[in-house]
């Protein structure tokens, strides 16, 4: 180890260390070899970084924090873990002096034009042509996985065999009532501009504040009209009240 560390350094090489959380590779080696690495090369004054590569190293690199953390339990300083996190890794790429531009781009706006209905229908009418198709290709193979499984259920004799093959199946006929169901989706989408207008729960006023109020006036002016001559009305017929029988 120490002759490494020593080759290392006489040649101003950088590491990057994959994978921190892995067994040893040597049988021999201590079990957490892994985790002191990156201890080790800091006292060494060697510049390293941390790294996931390798499989599902998308998903992994989520991990990368998670290695710096078990590295710094194992007696690497804190502020080093964190630049092997970042500034370390851009002083191996040769990206850590490049400045960030200082242009700035004026974008000129402009203004969302509406849709017209036609290109609206058009628009569902080919998302339906596209989820058809899809739908189609979808059943296709799997029908032809089906008829695969089920030859080598049949060869093998296998009970996952025709476990795997019932599933299919179920998938398969998912798949046809989904396409089904696309048909009625595409029809009720044609049907609603019908019936759109019929189900209007909120009005919005548009205009200022002074219209608004001028409008709230008018209102006011015509249902005190109205309650006037409900009053004159009901003043204005002979109503004999009821008599009633009262016991003294």
């Amino acid at each position: 180890m120490l002759k490494v560390i020593r080759e290392i350094k006489e040649n101003n090489i950088s590491v990057i260390l994959n994978r921190v959380h892995r067994l040893p590779k040597n049988e021999d080696s201590k079990i957490d070899e892994p985790f002191k690495q990156a201890k080790i090369l800091s006292d060494n004054n060697i510049l390293f970084s941390f790294s996931y590569a390798g499989d599902m190293e998308a998903m992994g690199s989520r991990n990368l924090p998670f290695t710096a953390g078990t590295a710094v339990s194992y007696g690497l300083n804190y502020e080093q873990a964190i630049k092997a996190l970042t500034l370390n890794t851009a002083k191996i790429l040769g990206i850590d002096k490049k400045e960030p531009s200082k242009e700035i781009v004026k974008q000129e706006f402009k203004p969302a034009v509406p849709r017209r209905e036609d290109d609206k229908k058009e628009d569902v009418d080919n998302d339906y042509k596209y989820s058809r198709e899809n739908y189609y290709n979808l059943i296709e193979r799997g029908q032809e996985a089906i008829d695969g499984i089920l030859d080598i259920a049949r060869e093998g004799q296998h009970p996952r065999a025709y476990e795997v093959a019932g599933q299919l199946i179920g998938q398969v006929a998912g798949t046809v009532d989904k396409l089904q169901d696309l048909q009625k989706k595409l029809k009720d989408l044609k049907e609603l501009p019908k019936t759109a207008n019929a189900n209007i729960k909120n009005a919005l006023f548009v205009g200022s504040t002074a219209e608004l109020q001028k409008m709230l006036n008018k209102k006011t002016v015509e249902t005190n009209s109205e309650r006037k001559k409900e009053n004159e009305n009901f003043e204005g017929k002979n109503i004999t009240p009821e008599k009633t029988n009262t016991k003294d």
